[in-house]
Order: C-alpha cells, then sequence, then structure tokens
C-alpha cells in the first residue's frame, strides 16, 4: 500500500520487486554519501605513520571487527608470496578480534597486523589518507549485495584504490573502474593479488584521482539526496495524476 519506498542498492530494489512484487518504478535507489568537506585529500593531511609502518605498504580496513567482512581471509592473505612488505591496519572493534590475532599466529603474520581502536569519524579521513591501499574482502552474497558501505566511498573520496569483490556498490560503480582492483570472489589468494597489484602499480595516485572525481559527480550526500528527491517528486507527480 506505500506509493513508493527505496533502498541503498539497485541490486537490493531488483531483490524487493521480485520478491514482493513492487513494480521497480515504485522503489528508489539512494545510497552512502560522503561530505566532500571533511573527505578533501587537499584539505585533510595523512596522520603521522608510525614508525614501524615507515616504508612498509599498508592496506587499510576500518569498521566492526565482524565475522562477514573478508577480514579473517585477508589475514589470511598475507602469507601469501609477494607481500612480505605489506602490513594490514584494522582500525574499529568487534567481537572477531581474538579470531583476527588468532588467525595471525597460526599463518606466521602477527607481525604484520596492527588493531587501531576507533577514533572519531573525524579522524577517519586522516587515517585513509595515510595509507596505500584499501581493502573490502566482502563477501558476495545478499547481505552485501543489498548493502552499500560507507567505508566504500570513503577511502574512494580519499583518493584511494579499493581491493573490493564484486558485491553491488561495486558493479554498479563500474568493475572497470580504474580506481578499483576488483577480484573475483573473497578467498586470501585472491585478496592477495589485488593486494599485489597495488603494490605494483606505478600509476596508485592517478588512479586515486579518478576516485576523487567519481565520488564528488555520485556520492557526495547533496548527490544522493538529489537521487532521493528525484525520485520522491516523480512519484507524487504519478500518484496525483487522474
Amino acid at each position: 500500500w506505500f506509493d513508493g519506498l527505496t533502498t541503498i542498492t539497485e541490486a537490493f530494489r531488483a531483490l524487493v520487486s521480485e520478491k514482493f512484487g513492487v513494480p521497480r518504478e515504485h522503489i528508489g535507489v539512494w545510497g552512502s554519501g560522503i561530505d566532500p568537506a571533511r573527505f578533501d585529500p587537499e584539505r585533510c593531511p595523512p596522520a603521522a605513520r608510525p614508525e614501524d609502518l615507515q616504508g612498509r605498504f599498508v592496506v587499510f580496513q576500518h569498521g566492526e571487527w565482524s565475522f562477514n567482512r573478508g577480514l579473517l581471509e585477508t589475514v589470511r592473505a598475507l602469507r601469501e608470496p609477494g607481500l612480505e612488505n605489506a602490513v594490514l591496519v584494522l582500525q574499529g572493534e568487534g567481537p572477531a578480534r581474538a579470531k583476527i590475532l588468532r588467525q595471525a599466529r597460526e599463518c606466521g603474520v602477527e607481525d604484520r597486523i596492527r588493531l587501531w581502536p576507533p577514533v572519531a569519524h573525524a579522524a577517519i579521513p586522516a587515517q585513509i589518507a595515510a595509507c596505500d591501499c584499501a581493502a573490502m574482502g566482502y563477501p558476495v552474497d545478499d547481505y552485501w549485495n543489498c548493502n552499500d558501505p560507507i567505508k566504500f566511498v570513503e577511502a574512494l573520496a580519499m583518493g584511494k584504490v579499493v581491493v573490493c569483490t564484486p558485491i553491488a556498490v561495486v558493479r554498479e560503480a563500474g568493475p572497470a573502474a580504474r580506481f578499483l582492483e576488483v577480484i573475483p570472489d573473497n578467498r586470501p589468494e585472491s585478496i592477495a593479488a589485488g593486494i599485489r597489484n597495488c603494490m605494483a602499480a606505478q600509476d596508485l595516485d592517478e588512479r586515486g584521482r579518478a576516485a576523487i572525481a567519481f565520488v564528488r559527480t555520485h556520492a557526495t550526500w547533496d548527490a544522493q539526496a538529489d537521487r532521493l528527491m528525484a525520485f520522491v517528486r516523480a512519484r507524487t507527480i504519478q500518484t496525483q495524476a487522474p
């Protein structure tokens, strides 16, 4: 009986339409966004790297340490050949902490894992700016296809290439986009291959500038508000038509 409803990804829209018989034109899509005044590499200098990270390739992921974000798979990826100089920085907190530490010990990479506590949201841009790339090895399933991780657009907004699986928001951004290092799945060897590609790339800064341009056009909160209001206006006109 709703005149309209919204979802956060096109894949979620398709799922709702198919499962509940809602016409697709009655479902709007608006997703996560960033404030370009805060997430701006020109205004936000990188946080100082600790001495033990100097000269290392830093892979960053922030957010909750849960069991369904590919964190354990990313830890295991560090034991793959070619990643000896890579360090994984996880910033956040969550129930997977003990398993992350145990996994790191079992894989012999505990010296290349850093677990940093949560910080205020205002401090996140500087933390992202200090890394070399971001990793988001999420499983490709209904949960993540119906999700638009704000961490994804935050990393892009700070000019970082993201190693990511082809979840819905990645497909919608364009899996061939230069600012993405899309891997087929979140197996450790796939994540490792994506990180190795970033480590070998000579154009990370250029690809990062493409990421910033994409976010400024498609994923600011103003852009998302425009998408929402365009949908509301369209539905209002359709429901009021004689």
